[in-house]
């Protein structure tokens, strides 16, 4: 049988499927036409590094993302506004009873 070769990308992308679709190595492996110890293999390199020189990952925000989390923040402001609002109610109503 001859021996495939994979590029570093593929290698990554395979571990990557593995570890975020909450499958099995064995499922992962048979999907791509893998063999087990293959993918065991690559997934022992990229937990000690051996891929990190591929490229790196660059988080990329598109502007719906930077809306959703300047929302989220100011949610969470509102939010706490309104707690210390109603504690300060409570506490003034006690008090001028």
């Amino acid at each position: 049988m001859k021996n495939k070769h994979y590029s570093t990308e593929f290698k990554v992308k395979a571990v990557e499927m593995l570890r975020e679709s909450g499958r099995t190595q064995n499922q992962v492996s048979k999907e791509l036409g893998l063999n087990d110890s293959t993918l065991s293999k690559w997934r022992q390199q990229y937990d000690a590094g051996a891929f990190q020189s591929t490229q790196p990952k660059v988080k990329v925000q598109s502007s719906s993302d930077k809306e959703i989390a300047r929302l989220t923040a100011e949610l969470r402001r509102k939010t706490m506004e309104v707690e210390i609002l109603k504690k300060a109610t409570a506490f003034f109503a006690k008090e001028s009873l």
